[in-house]
Parts: C-alpha cells; sequence; structure tokens
C-alpha cells in the first residue's frame, strides 16, 4: 500500500509540471483548500502572461537575472543622472515580469519554490538598496568608502562604483559594510587562512551527509506500508518533519555561501574576499535559543536586529520597509515606543512572510484553483504574536533573557521552544505547504505524510544532492521504487543488511505481548493504584534528577552522569518511549526522561571536556564520541530486543534497564572519587536520584507480593541482587560525596575563599 499519492505522476516522479499549448505551467485540479482563493488573480496572471509576452520568451529565471543585473548598470550612473531614471522603470517591470513570465520548463516544484524565494529576497533587496535609500550616501563599505565625503562611491570611477554595486546587491549580511546586521556570529578564535578552508570543508561533507540523510529518511518513511509502525507514529512523523525542514534550509543557505568561500580564501582571489573574517558563520549558536525571540535572532539592546541562533540573511530586507516607515517616529513615552518597536517587529515577519509566500505562488500560480501563499501568512504572523505574549510573561516574572541565565533557566527555556516548534512548524507551515501543493497522503497520517513529502522533495531540489548522482541500475524493482540513483541503491543495500544485524519485532507482535499482559485482573483493588502512584513518584524524582544534573553541568562547567550512562539512557528512554511502550503511562514517563536527557547529553558533551585535560584525544573529540556511543547503545538495545522479548516478553523493559541503576550510580560515585571533587554533582541530585530508586524498588516488590503471576520476575536473584546493589551504592555515594565536600569547604577555608557551594 502506497503511504502517499500526488496528483500527478510527473509530480510523482519529480519531473517537470506539466505545460499548456500556450506554454504555462499548471497544477492539476484537487480539492485541497488553499490559504487564499485567487482565482481573480490567477485571471489578471494569464492576461498579464499575453503583455509580457510581447517582449520575448524569457521566462521568470531570465527576467529575475536581468533585474538583478540592471543594478550596477543603474549606479553607475549620478543619482540624478536623466539615463538612471530612465533605467527605473525597465528594472522595475523585470522585477514585475517575474511574477508573470512563463516558469522555466523542466522544473519540479521544490525548483519553483526555490525560485519563488529567490523572487521574493532579490525584489525586497532591490527595493531596499535603490528606491528606499540614496544607496551612494548609505552604503559604505567600512574601509574602503567611508574616508570622507569626497571619497565615497560618488567620485569612483565606472568600474570603482559598479564594483561598488555589485557587492551591494550580492551583500545580504552587509559584512564589512556600515548597515552589517547586529550580531553577525564571530570566529573563534580567528581562523588562519588554511583553518578557515579545513572548517568549512568538514561543513560542507557535514551538510551533504545531513541532507543526503533527510533524502533517504523521508524515501523509507513514505515507502512503509506498515501503519502501526513506529515510523508512523504521530510524535515521530512531527519531530522529524520539523527537524529534516530546518536541516534542509540550513543546507540550502550554508552550502553555497561554504562553496564560494572556499574558493575564494583558497585561491587568494576576490581582493578582500579572500580574508577569513568576510566570512562568519551564516547560523549561531543552537545553545542560545532557549526563548523564542533568541530563537529567531532579536534582541531588545539591538533594535530587534540582533543574532543569536538563525540566520540573518533577510534580516536587512525584511526590516527596512519597517524603519523606512516609522524609523523617524521617536515616541517619548514608554507605551509609544513599545507600540513603535512591536510595529517594527511584526512589519519585518510580514515582509519575510511576503518573501516566502512568493514560493507558493510560483507553484500555484497557474493552477485553475487559483493562488496559495503555503501557509506563509499565518505561520509568520504566529512568530512576532508568540515573541510577542513571550516579552509579556517575562516582563510580568521579571525574567531578562541578557547576560548569563541561569542553567534552570535555560532548561525551562529549551522545553518550551522546543515543544513550540514541534507544534507550530509542521501544523502553520510544513503541512499548509505541502496541501497547497498538491502533495498528499493516506489514512489518518496523510496531512504528516505530505510534509514528509515535502522535506523529500525540497531536499533533492538542493544543488549537488548526492540523491541526484544518476548511474544506471539493473534492477527492475528498483527503478520503480526509487528515481535511477546510486547513491541511493548502495543505501538501500546497507539498509537491508542494518536490518539483518537489528531485526525489530514487529509493532504488532509487541502490542499482542502487551494486550495478554493487561488481560490479567489483579488480584485486589489496590495493588494497581499504590504502584502506579510509587512509579509516579520514581518518574517526577529521576526526571527532576536529570533537570539537576543538566543545571551543575552548566553551572560547574562539568557533568555528573558518567558518559556510557548518558548514552545508554538517552536511548533506552527513547526507544520504549516511542518504539516499544510498555502501556500509555510508561510512554508519558520515559518520554519525559527521554526529553531531559536531551539536555543533560547536549551538557556533557559541551563541558565534558574539562574533565578530560589529561586526555587530549578525548577531550577533542568528546561529542563525536558521545554520538558514537549513543549510536552502539542503539545497537545494543534493539539487538537485545530483537532477541529477548520472544523469550520473556514485556520483562524486557525490566531487565534492561535496571542494570543501568548499577552503571549509573557506580560511575557516578567513581567520579566523586577519582576527582576528588564534587563538581557536576549535589545533594540534592542525590537526594532524587537515591529516593527515586528506593519509590521504584518498593514498587516491583509490593508488585510481586501481591501479583506475583504477573510481576513475579522481580523476585528473581538478579532481580533482587539489581535491588540491593543499586541501594547499596546510593548508601555509599552519600558519605563519599559529604567527606569530599567537607575536604572542599576545609581547603577553601584555609585559602581564604569562601566555598560558594554548599549543595
Amino acid at each position: 500500500m502506497d503511504s502517499y499519492q500526488q496528483s500527478s505522476p510527473q509530480q510523482l516522479a519529480v519531473s517537470a509540471l506539466p505545460a499548456t499549448s500556450d506554454s504555462r505551467y499548471q497544477l492539476p485540479s484537487t480539492n485541497i483548500p488553499l490559504t487564499l482563493d485567487s482565482r481573480l488573480l490567477s485571471s489578471f496572471i494569464r492576461a498579464s502572461q499575453d503583455v509580457v509576452g510581447v517582449f520575448g520568451p524569457l521566462n521568470v529565471s531570465q527576467f529575475l537575472l536581468i533585474a538583478t543585473a540592471m543594478t550596477p548598470v543603474i549606479l553607475i550612473w549620478a543619482p540624478k543622472s536623466v539615463i538612471r531614471r530612465a533605467l527605473y522603470p525597465i528594472q522595475l517591470f523585470c522585477l514585475a515580469a517575474t511574477l508573470v513570465a512563463p516558469l522555466p520548463p523542466g522544473q519540479s516544484q521544490a525548483d519553483l519554490y526555490n525560485l519563488g524565494l529567490q523572487v521574493g529576497t532579490v525584489g525586497a533587496r532591490i527595493l531596499d538598496r535603490i528606491y528606499m535609500h540614496n544607496p551612494e550616501d548609505t552604503f559604505l563599505r567600512v574601509g574602503v568608502d567611508d574616508g570622507g565625503p569626497r571619497k565615497g562611491p560618488a567620485s569612483y570611477s565606472t568600474g570603482g562604483k559598479a564594483r561598488w554595486a555589485v557587492e551591494l546587491i550580492l551583500s545580504a549580511r552587509g559584512i564589512g559594510w556600515n548597515w552589517q546586521v547586529g550580531g553577525v556570529p564571530r570566529h573563534k578564535p580567528a581562523p588562519t587562512r588554511w583553518s578557515f578552508v579545513r572548517s568549512r570543508v568538514r561543513t560542507t561533507l557535514l551538510t551533504f551527509t545531513l541532507i543526503h540523510a533527510v533524502t533517504l529518511l523521508s524515501s523509507y518513511i513514505l515507502h512503509v506500508s506498515d501503519d502501526n509502525s513506529p515510523l508512523r507514529n504521530p510524535f515521530f512523523l512531527r519531530f522529524f518533519t520539523t527537524t529534516a525542514w530546518l536541516t534542509v534550509i540550513y543546507g540550502h543557505l550554508t552550502l553555497p555561501e561554504n562553496l564560494i568561500a572556499i574558493f575564494f580564501v583558497t585561491t587568494g582571489l576576490g581582493g578582500r574576499f579572500a580574508d577569513p573574517q568576510q566570512w562568519p558563520p551564516m547560523f549561531g549558536d543552537i545553545s542560545e535559543s532557549y526563548s523564542i525571540r533568541r530563537c529567531w535572532g532579536l534582541t531588545l539592546t539591538v533594535n530587534l536586529l540582533g543574532s543569536k541562533f538563525w540566520h540573518a540573511s533577510l534580516r536587512r530586507s525584511t526590516s527596512a520597509p519597517g524603519q523606512w516607515l516609522l524609523g523617524s517616529v521617536r515616541p517619548k513615552s514608554r507605551v509609544g515606543r513599545l507600540s513603535r518597536r512591536y510595529s517594527i517587529l511584526f512589519l519585518s515577519f510580514i515582509v519575510s512572510g511576503g518573501i516566502h509566500a512568493f514560493g507558493s505562488y510560483m507553484v500555484t500560480r497557474d493552477s485553475p484553483q487559483g493562488v496559495s501563499d503555503g501557509g506563509a501568512a499565518v505561520y509568520f504572523l504566529a512568530q512576532p504574536a508568540a515573541i510577542l505574549i513571550e516579552d509579556a510573561v517575562s516582563a510580568a516574572l521579571g525574567i531578562v533573557d541578557e547576560g548569563k541565565p541561569s542553567g534552570f533557566r535555560r532548561i525551562i527555556g529549551y522545553v518550551y521552544v522546543s515543544l513550540f516548534w514541534l507544534w507550530c512548524f509542521p501544523t502553520l507551515k510544513v503541512i499548509p505547504l505541502a496541501l497547497a501543493h498538491g502533495l498528499q497522503g493516506n489514512g489518518a497520517d496523510g496531512q504528516m505524510l505530505a510534509a514528509v513529502r515535502a522535506c523529500l522533495e525540497l531536499s533533492e531540489a538542493l544543488p549537488f544532492n548526492p540523491a541526484k548522482l544518476k548511474l544506471p541500475i539493473s534492477d527492475p524493482y528498483q527503478k520503480a521504487k526509487h528515481p535511477n540513483t546510486f547513491i541511493r541503491l548502495v543505501m538501500e543495500r546497507l539498509y537491508a543488511m542494518a536490518q539483518t544485524a537489528i531485526p525489530i519485532i514487529h509493532s504488532d507482535e509487541w502490542d499482542r505481548l502487551r494486550d495478554v499482559a493487561f488481560a490479567w485482573e489483579p488480584p485486589n483493588s489496590h495493588v494497581m493504584p499504590i504502584s502506579n502512584a510509587l512509579s509516579a513518584v520514581c518518574g517526577i524524582l529521576w526526571a527532576t534528577s536529570y533537570v539537576l544534573l543538566t543545571i551543575r553541568a552548566f553551572k560547574d562547567r562539568s557533568y555528573g552522569m558518567p558518559i556510557f550512562a548518558t548514552c545508554y539512557n538517552v536511548t533506552w528512554e527513547t526507544i520504549y518511549a516511542f518504539v516499544y511502550p510498555p502501556d500509555p503511562f510508561n510512554a508519558v514517563l520515559f518520554g519525559l526522561w527521554s526529553i531531559s536527557d536531551i539536555f543533560l547529553f547536549v551538557a556533557t558533551a559541551r563541558y565534558g571536556k574539562h574533565e578530560w585535560v589529561h586526555s587530549p584525544l578525548v577531550a577533542g573529540n568528546l561529542p563525536l564520541i558521545m554520538v558514537l556511543g549513543v549510536i552502539s547503545a542503539a545497537w545494543m538495545q534493539l539487538a537485545l530486543a530483537s532477541e529477548l522479548i520472544p523469550v520473556i516478553g514485556r520483562e524486557i523493559v525490566f531487565f534492561s534497564s535496571w542494570p543501568l541503576q548499577i552503571v549509573l550510580g557506580a560511575g557516578s560515585l567513581m567520579q566523586i572519587l577519582s576527582r576528588d571533587s564534587t563538581r557536576g554533582h549535589s545533594i540534592h541530585i542525590w537526594w532524587t536520584r537515591a529516593v527515586g530508586t528506593l519509590a521504584a524498588c518498593i514498587c516491583f516488590t509490593y508488585r510481586a507480593y501481591y501479583w506475583p503471576e504477573r510481576f513475579g520476575y522481580a523476585t528473581r536473584p538478579v532481580a533482587v541482587y539489581i535491588f540491593v546493589t543499586s541501594l547499596f551504592i546510593d548508601v555509599v555515594y552519600y558519605f563519599a560525596f559529604v567527606g569530599t565536600q567537607k575536604r572542599e569547604q576545609a581547603a577553601a577555608k584555609k585559602n581564604g575563599r569562601a566555598h560558594v557551594k554548599s549543595n
């Protein structure tokens, strides 16, 4: 059974859109509701196409190229020149013609979407650089054009002014200009020529890998025929859609710039473009995304234009209209200043929404149903609204995000920002866009599968995507299932080998085992309520322990959970929350732990190097080591599950998790003793972990005593050993921690320092 469908076989093969006899491209008629009901606009477009056709068989791409190339042609003339003024309407006509000219032949929907984004981006940039400002006075290169009133672009020769104009229209973030957007990420430390090239080559290879992974995973998800597969889990589809789309955006923006930067810096050509400082990272530090405002790269201290994480390539163009309209407004009251600030914020997102709407416009403009914005209007209006609410709540609670917030503030921020994006991005962005583009899916997950299909098409549209490397394939089954792609065939073979190495128990079999367990009636009414209450106490305390471990890691710039235990924890809780959930209650509990583990994993990967100064090899490669550890642990977990579930059934949840309790406790104890320090640890962490473990031991003992038929495995010798050893280690850990803390306090007092950390 196909898991998705499209409105035409041409689109399914990602080939050109069908053309009518007059070379117009149209989407097939569907019943999908569009965001804009613009049939009248579509009729106007068709009439305008006849007018534009008088100027020859130029398509959208060619008109856009002409409009861009006219920028230096216009700017080489004096501002009040008659020729310059005569060229203005020609450039504006070329921009307008991009909206109605024939589409380039042989383009997929994703290619047309990217073309529309380019039309919106270049159009907004031209309006800002030429028509909203006096460019010779406003846009100056630092150290080149700002030498004095008679040394600016107006005094240059034709060649010098043309070069200035070319740099002006091609610069997105204003690097090296007097209008550089705020908060562009800096190189840390300033790179040498070859260290920069090596770094960008690594980033480029990683980008290729990630984009290709999105292509392969999207294709595989769409061809899964089992509706009960974990890959059809709604949460997984939502998570995949969000991360896949963001990954593809990252690739589309960073890959071209990296390749250009590598060329100029390696060859030394291009003058100042051979300087690595001219090529700062496109994206900031994702760890700064602990608020929606910071995730978008907006701060209150840089007039809403400072960068934190998201790229700033559109920031100048999107903020220019608001600054142009309200830049001269200087209200004196606080209410007036806030109104002006948020008006500019909303206008910036409205312009950004318009730029992105051009993408869907190019795909749907010739559709019989009319033009659609692909949900851009709603999505981009939701962002400033969310920021406004976030700012209001922060102000009411006295929260200030500038400076260095506490680890707890960061954790809370990461959680609500992640939840916001998991809801907002698929619901308001990708699903509406996929449906507007005619992508459909079957069953209850149809809309999410349409979103996955959109991710697949956009990833395949990335230039130089390895998935586009086409070589002959003799296997007719592969030809029917996938495009004629050699690398994809190799990956399919590798995946088949992985399935042999890591067989996954069919979800129906797991559901059957779970139903058998739930079919047993408890011997009395109090067994499950009391044991579930104890289980809830354990879950809450352990989740609290994870949060405290993460906070302590940020504060001490260290880590408290052993690396192996962290990798094992992340995989176990993810697998038994989303792949083999024992029951809804525990699925929620394990899911909560899994989310907490992600932040603990990041903190450990970031600060763990400080505990490995004696081993530069480990310190310099700790993030990679941890990623490999997660992969290895996931393999081990799935292999154990495939071997033991047919033998012991649901007991796998117990026997695969509790041995880790000993490893975690013993590893934490060894950290205290080997470091002779409490870095990464606190008495509160011990208390929540120890009491949570005690509650779990009592829970299983209680269940086994009153309901041995179902929980008798908790009284087996191995289970008793695990319970006793885990509790014993927790007791020893307490005395080790207290003793170490007293020595630290005594040493601090002897050295005349106050011992800050007392817990």
